[in-house]
């Protein structure tokens, strides 16, 4: 008897079945929540962020931290 018979034979074809009703659900909500009108501030903002060269900190030797939402040039690679 191979191990492919006895898989086959268990009964587990809900757990398959039931994953992928699962992704497919998690992967509709996400869809929708990324086009909703809601969030296309975000959005445009995040889509944005590598060619918003405003907002870029100019690193210093004492290795602080940026603010909160603010990148450095070495980060970016520019330094």
């Amino acid at each position: 008897m191979r191990l492919s018979d006895i898989m086959s034979h268990t009964g587990l074809w809900g757990w398959t079945v039931a994953a992928m009703v699962l992704f497919i659900a998690v992967y509709i909500a996400q869809v929708i929540w990324t086009f909703s009108a809601r969030n296309r501030q975000t959005m445009e903002r995040g889509g944005s962020m590598p060619l918003d060269q405003d907002r870029l900190v100019p690193a210093d030797a004492s290795n602080q931290a940026a603010p909160k939402g603010e990148r450095t040039t070495t980060e970016v690679g520019h330094g």
